[in-house]
Protein backbone atom coordinates (compact mmCIF):
# COMPACT_ATOMS: atom_id res chain seq x y z
CA UNK A 1 0.00 0.00 0.00
CA UNK A 2 3.16 2.12 0.62
CA UNK A 3 3.81 1.70 -2.92
CA UNK A 4 0.77 2.81 -4.37
CA UNK A 5 0.23 5.38 -1.79
CA UNK A 6 4.00 6.83 -3.22
CA UNK A 7 2.98 6.19 -6.43
CA UNK A 8 -0.17 9.05 -6.06
CA UNK A 9 1.70 11.52 -4.45
CA UNK A 10 4.48 11.58 -7.20
CA UNK A 11 1.97 12.09 -9.65
CA UNK A 12 0.27 14.90 -7.95
CA UNK A 13 -3.15 12.95 -6.69
CA UNK A 14 -5.06 13.86 -3.55
CA UNK A 15 -5.24 10.12 -2.53
CA UNK A 16 -6.08 6.43 -3.12
CA UNK A 17 -9.29 3.87 -3.31
CA UNK A 18 -9.70 0.61 -2.46
CA UNK A 19 -12.30 -1.31 -4.17
CA UNK A 20 -12.69 -4.00 -1.62
CA UNK A 21 -11.75 -4.14 2.31
CA UNK A 22 -13.09 -7.43 3.31
CA UNK A 23 -9.87 -8.84 3.01
CA UNK A 24 -8.17 -6.88 5.62
CA UNK A 25 -7.87 -8.66 9.16
CA UNK A 26 -9.84 -7.51 12.81
CA UNK A 27 -7.21 -5.37 13.28
CA UNK A 28 -7.71 -3.45 10.17
CA UNK A 29 -3.90 -3.58 9.30
CA UNK A 30 -4.83 -2.84 5.33
CA UNK A 31 -6.44 0.33 6.48
CA UNK A 32 -3.47 1.46 9.18
CA UNK A 33 -1.19 1.04 6.26
CA UNK A 34 -2.83 3.37 4.12
CA UNK A 35 -3.57 5.67 6.94
CA UNK A 36 -0.06 5.65 7.66
CA UNK A 37 1.12 5.72 4.30
CA UNK A 38 -0.69 8.66 3.20
CA UNK A 39 -0.11 10.87 6.78
CA UNK A 40 4.00 10.24 5.31
CA UNK A 41 4.71 7.75 6.98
Amino acid sequence: MRQKVAWAKEHGLGGIMAWSLDGDDAQGSLMAAIDGALDGG
